[in-house]
């Protein structure tokens, strides 16, 4: 197999796991219409409640496969786009998906890989990480990566990273904020299974939470305020924070 999906987790906790370790998780055609269909069917899946993407190996994913895309180079304008779209699609499903999503990065997450990763809401990366954007010197545009990092670094640091392709290590990624949290290797999966687990156990919560900071990435501060306290008074009357209160009275 080269992407299955694991719905056996605790709390609706699923996993999408990249596995074509023989060509380090490079995303075949094949693969982005599994990648696509498994973002599609947990955003309809009422149970699920958070959404992992890792992968096996010692790779998280070295980008598109390049036979694939070199040979794209004598297709039509037609097909370019279809392809290109669908690209694009997977990136709009992990950002719009319901579910909150997180990337956990091992060793090396290049070009579109990299990307993907990013696009998830959390991206949790070992010590031995390294992240890079090369497609300038491969002759393309990085034209999906430059979105993604616009929002996260700002566009001073994207441009830099994206016209140079450098390799960018976990601890450099983290300090520029693509990285939601570094873990050292040694220990990375207890710690990492640790954070998922205190994760989904709150997920409820978090698509909520979710939800409201997209309402915000299009909001101004005032507005933003307002949607808040209307998300705040849901949240009040919600059975997560019944059950929490009732807790804490009995405690008291």
């Amino acid at each position: 197999m080269t992407v299955t999906v694991d719905r056996s987790g605790d709390n609706g906790l699923r996993t999408i796991l990249l596995d074509r370790v023989d060509h380090r998780n490079a995303i075949t055609g094949p693969m982005l219409d599994l990648l696509l269909q498994a973002f599609s069917d947990l955003d309809q899946d009422a149970d699920a409640r958070l959404v992992v993407l890792a992968a096996e190996g010692l790779d998280f994913c070295t980008g598109l496969d390049l036979d694939e895309f070199y040979g794209s180079a004598t297709a039509d304008e037609s097909a370019r786009r279809v392809e290109s779209e669908r690209l694009g699609r997977l990136l709009s499903q992990v950002h719009d998906c319901r579910i909150p999503s997180v990337s956990v990065v091992r060793g090396r997450a290049i070009g579109f890989g990299a990307t993907l990763a990013l696009s998830c809401d959390v991206t949790l990366a070992s010590t031995n990480a390294a992240f890079s954007f090369p497609e300038v010197n491969f002759g393309f545009l990085p034209a999906f990566a430059a979105r993604v990092l616009l929002d996260l670094t700002g566009p001073k640091t994207a441009y830099e990273l994206l016209s140079t392709g450098r390799v960018l290590s976990g601890a450099e990624a983290k300090s520029l904020g693509i990285v939601s949290r570094l873990i050292p290797e040694e220990g990375f999966s207890a710690v990492s299974g640790s954070c998922l687990k205190s994760m989904a156990a709150t997920a409820g919560s978090l698509v909520e939470l979710k939800r409201l900071i997209r309402a915000f990435e299009t909001t101004g501060f005032t507005e933003g305020i307002g949607i808040a306290a209307e998300a705040s008074t849901r949240a009040r009357g919600s059975a997560i924070f019944r059950e929490a209160a009732q807790q804490f009275i009995s405690m008291a």
